[in-house]
């Protein structure tokens, strides 16, 4: 990407300030980008600049990179969760004259530290940015270092070390210190444990800290509610908390996981603050109204004019194919993301219709569009795998495979190790990466699986609900892992089921040893008011 901030609407020039550059900057980029909702899948920054919107989070990583390039130093900040309200939201910081200061990704303003989400950040139990370096340092509370140089380290996600950014944002910031104790009374070193919030009808975790070697972790949050959870081995705590009372608890690993009841309670917010910035007169409103007006009627052009090309070349190549490979071609692009459809490379069409057609017709034609010709297992980028797997296999092995779907998956976790301090948990290892270097993450490794599987005429899945790697057998998939088998039936009933939707007043968590983890269910609806599904009542692995 190459960019060129000249004119005094679309860029910057050598005599501005810092601070004039980043607004001038932010006012280019809003005529670059506009917002979208899309989704879990991160765009890249180049890729979000060719198509022209993204959401919240491609808009940052965008913005971040566009004003690092310009030698601004800028980060991503998340609200991981909101707590007042469902979903979450990305924005910038950016270091101008000794400290950090926040704007709206390609929504620009006349001046710094301005944005839409500021009342909803400050009342938000937590905010984080997150340093690549992987590097830990203790952090002082008490210390009298400058406020603006001062980073708390809440955790980390393998190489990535997160920073709490909260004090920035809100008022009445609480110092939370939780004591993790064992059955006898004694402190439990190395524990994790989840700090979370209510949001799309479940809990979710806002951060993860692990406790030091006498049983506590400390944080800093928002005054309003907390649910607390800790778990290890078939033991458990959790607690909800109002950091507004309290700021001293002690959990203790005592009730076994099974034991759970109904329980009422409230989540309570922080309340909001009123912004501390300083605010743009009369004058700078309209100008800067004036600009964005202009910049955006620029990005709508821009936006509809674009057309992925390598899309298109495959579009035209596919019109000199046999009737046979056009109509899967044609199926290959529908059944691929709106994203997608944006920014997927002709090399990974071409490749994934040439490989998967070599076992067309070896399953229901539904079934191989939807779980072998698809390339996409999860959220990975799509790369050209298949041909490069039928290469790189000896065929007796490929052979095995097709037999006996479980023993790919038993090879893969013997041959690929798990590497989490080298990682991150969110980011996929592409399948052929994962394969060659035999490092991956638990994830990654289950997306190597259905691209294995897919490349070697498989029909193979995650399982939507909680990611198990399944495939075809027999008219039905079936868990590659033995042990993550779905052989029990949860029926829900519901006396009143359209009222019922799910992520919005209720949600499933399955409960293991160290995790509540939340699944990814669709609502369907409701058959003769009841809902059924099929269960692993016991997470191992």
């Amino acid at each position: 990407m190459q960019i060129t901030l000249l004119s005094s609407d679309s860029g910057t020039d050598p005599g501005k300030s810092p601070l004039e550059t980043v607004l001038e900057i932010n006012y280019w980029c809003a005529g670059e980008v506009a917002y979208e909702a899309g989704d879990d899948r991160t765009l890249s920054a180049l890729s979000v600049w060719k198509r022209g919107y993204g959401r919240c989070g491609e808009e940052s990583v965008f913005a971040v990179n566009v004003l690092r390039s310009a030698g601004i130093p800028a980060r991503q900040v998340y609200a991981p969760y909101w707590s007042h309200c469902d979903d979450n939201h990305a924005w910038v910081e950016v270091w101008v004259d000794g400290n950090w200061h926040y704007l709206g990704a390609c929504e620009p303003e006349p001046l710094l530290d301005l944005g839409w989400f500021e009342y909803a950040a400050s009342r938000a139990m937590l905010i984080h940015a997150r340093r690549f370096d992987g590097e830990r340092k203790a952090w002082n509370y008490d210390t009298e270092e400058p406020e603006s140089l001062r980073e708390e380290e809440i955790g980390s996600e393998g190489m990535v070390t997160m920073e709490n950014e909260i004090r920035r944002y809100a008022d009445g910031v609480q110092t939370l210190e939780v004591l993790v104790l064992d059955e006898k009374g004694r402190p439990v070193p190395d524990l994790p444990v989840s700090f979370e919030v209510v949001n799309y009808a479940a809990f979710r975790p806002i951060a993860n800290c692990h406790t030091d070697m006498e049983g506590k972790v400390r944080l800093s949050c928002g005054a309003g509610s907390l649910h607390l959870y800790c778990g290890r081995q078939d033991k458990a705590a959790e607690e909800i908390l109002d950091t507004r009372r309290d700021s001293r608890i002690t959990l203790t690993l005592q009730r076994n996981i099974e034991e759970y009841s109904w329980q009422e309670f409230d989540m309570i917010p922080p309340s909001d603050r009123t912004p501390v910035a300083r605010r743009p007169d009369a004058a700078q409103k309209e100008e800067g109204a004036r600009r964005l007006a202009a910049l955006r009627t620029r990005q709508e052009r821009k936006r509809k004019a674009w057309e992925n090309p390598d899309r298109n070349v495959f579009v035209n190549e596919q019109k000199r194919k046999s009737e046979k490979e056009q109509r899967m071609g044609r199926a290959l692009l529908k059944i691929l993301t709106a994203k997608d459809q944006t920014d997927v490379r002709l090399d990974v069409l071409k490749d994934h219709l040439s490989g998967a057609m070599l076992y067309a017709g070896t399953v229901p034609e539904e079934i191989f569009i939807k779980h072998m010709l698809n390339p996409r297992a999860e959220d990975e980028i799509l790369t050209p795998y298949r041909r490069w797997f039928q290469h790189e296999v000896p065929k007796e092995a490929q052979e095995r495979f097709r037999n006996n779907p479980e023993s790919l998956w038993t090879w893969i976790c013997q041959e690929i190790r798990e590497c989490p301090e080298h990682e991150r948990s969110t980011v996929l290892t592409t399948p052929a990466a994962c394969f060659r270097i035999r490092c991956g993450s638990r994830r990654s490794k289950a997306v190597l699986f259905v691209a294995m599987a897919r490349s070697f005429g498989i029909a193979a899945r995650l399982n939507e609900a909680d990611g198990t790697p399944e495939y075809w057998k027999q008219g039905r998939f079936m868990a590659a892992d033995p042990n993550r088998r779905k052989d029990c039936v949860l029926v829900l009933r519901a006396e009143e089921p359209g009222t019922w939707r799910y992520s919005q007043n209720w949600s499933l968590t399955r409960i293991s040893a160290t995790e509540q983890k939340v699944l990814r269910l669709r609502d369907e609806g409701w058959k003769k008011q009841k809902k059924r599904f099929f269960w692993n009542p016991v997470p191992t692995g």
